[in-house]
């Protein structure tokens, strides 16, 4: 791999400290772990300094293009990128539906929004989710439908895969304290690799 210039350096710094401190500490997601440890995990550090559909789009036909299995979760990371959460979630969705344009089969990866700027809402599951997303920077996740389609095979209950998954993550926040995860959140965000 070749070198990451200091401000992708930090980026993977930070999203290293979010994905094993934050996501697989209170296992909020159930992708996570093992498919870091078992190298399916693929994560980009894009440059971009405003939100240009055309290029993520591209990269995520240049995951799509990978060899089948080879990954499962890939994260299109912008640490350059000064954009509200909101405005992110819409850009999301324009690259989703460019994404989408022209196909004829499903999509191989559903793109989802992360941002280090969501609500801390913890009213029910679906609102708490926002926080669970809030990520070091803003972020693209990609999830591929075969790993989306084996978590539904083994779920007790697989059309309410999402649900499931929400309605534990906010359990493991509000027993692990939202205050204390809040400020490790904060914590980690700004964390420079030194």
């Amino acid at each position: 791999m070749n070198e990451l210039p200091p401000w992708a350096q930090d980026a993977l710094w930070r999203n290293d400290r979010y994905l094993v401190e934050f996501i697989e500490a209170l296992n909020l997601c159930p992708f996570a772990k093992t498919c870091r440890e078992g190298g399916k995990l693929h994560r980009e550090f894009l440059p971009l300094e405003k939100a240009e559909v055309a290029p993520v789009v591209e990269r995520i036909r240049a995951v799509e293009a990978m060899p089948a299995g080879s990954i499962e979760v890939a994260l299109l990371v912008f640490p350059r990128l000064s954009i509200e959460a909101r405005e992110f979630e819409r850009f999301v969705s324009e690259v989703r539906r460019e994404q989408q344009r022209d196909r004829r089969e499903p999509v191989d990866f559903f793109a989802v929004a992360f941002h280090p700027d969501m609500k801390q809402d913890l009213g029910n599951a679906d609102r708490a989710v926002g926080f669970l997303r809030r990520s070091p920077d803003p972020t693209i996740q990609l999830v591929s439908s075969a790993a989306t389609d084996r978590a539904r095979d083994a779920a007790r209950d697989p059309k309410e895969l999402s649900r499931v998954i929400a309605e534990a993550g906010l359990r493991a926040v509000l027993e692990a304290g939202p205050e204390r995860l809040a400020e490790l959140l904060a914590e980690i965000h700004r964390d420079r690799r030194d």
